[in-house]
């Protein structure tokens, strides 16, 4: 597995702290969007933010806040990397992006937030559930 001496000795406290963090605060996370955004996300939640079909498309971030959210992504993707390179022999995995927002409405950019979000409380609840029982201390 190419560079899997890179994986540091605590890779699996890190990841499985990283895993509970973001789970903690994942759904807080799409509550305030929804806050945010008001009418007629936050009364038409399940119709408007159905995250059906929705992959993680890349997205920039830039408030202080978010930015840690993102590293704390990106150090939790990093290391489960290391874990599937280390244990499972697993260097490559293919992701698949969603359709680009470019061109779109203001208000259909706002849905696929809302939708991206959506999934991302439903993917880090189910990492949860996965990860922490195989990586508890």
């Amino acid at each position: 597995c190419p560079g899997h001496g890179l994986c540091r000795s605590n890779v699996q406290e890190q990841t499985r702290r990283q895993v509970a963090l973001l789970n903690a605060t994942a759904q807080d996370l799409f509550s305030l969007y929804l806050k945010c955004q008001g009418e007629p996300f936050s009364s038409e939640t399940d119709k408007l933010c159905n995250p059906g079909g929705v992959f993680f498309p890349a997205f920039r971030v830039n408030r202080t806040s978010d930015r840690k959210e993102a590293r704390t992504t990106r150090g939790l993707i990093s290391n489960l990397t290391c874990l599937l390179c280390k244990n499972y022999n697993v260097f490559q995995v293919d992701v698949s992006y969603g359709e680009s927002s470019k061109g779109k409405s203001a208000f259909k950019k706002k849905q696929q937030g809302c939708q991206v979000l959506r999934k991302y409380v439903q993917v880090i609840a189910q990492a949860a559930r996965v990860l922490l029982p195989h990586l508890s201390p």
